[in-house]
């Protein structure tokens, strides 16, 4: 993988993981389960963050 595709791949991500988490704090008190699903989305994505960052390093 180059590494401007990889930086790229990274920057998407971590622009969901925000989206998010801002959904899921946003929902905190009107929606509960909409609050609990949009953070299990968040650490989905930030588990594939961390997985790409390990497999380059």
């Amino acid at each position: 993988m180059k590494p401007l595709a990889r930086t790229q791949i990274l920057s998407k991500l971590e622009s969901k993981y925000r989206k998010h988490m801002e959904n899921a704090y946003h929902f905190k008190y009107t929606d509960p389960s909409v609050s609990d699903y949009s953070e299990f989305k968040a650490y989905k994505t930030l588990a594939k963050i961390q997985f790409l960052l390990r497999a380059s390093a």
